[in-house]
């Protein structure tokens, strides 16, 4: 993943999701995670046209999981290529 560029993953059934790891001066580096879905189950109801965003920090070289929706966990290990 080209840091600072949007890399868009998708996941099949209609859901997708956008990353977007951008470094930060002290070391971290701050992740936007975009999810959306057609159909998507929200508390025992479908829900269509669901998206979700989060933003979190995270230090370089760092697994993360961050949960999409209720039934959908990414792993990734976003790492510094130079």
């Amino acid at each position: 993943m080209q840091l600072g560029t949007p890399k868009r993953i998708i996941l099949g059934d209609g859901k997708d999701c956008t990353i977007t790891a951008t470094p930060l001066t002290n070391g971290l580096l701050q992740m936007n995670v975009a999810y959306t879905a057609k159909e998507e189950v929200v508390k025992g109801q479908t829900t269509h046209n669901f998206s979700q965003r989060s933003q979190f920090l995270l230090p370089i070289g760092r697994g993360c999981s961050p949960k999409l929706g209720e039934h959908l966990t990414v792993v990734m290990r976003p790492a510094m290529i130079e």
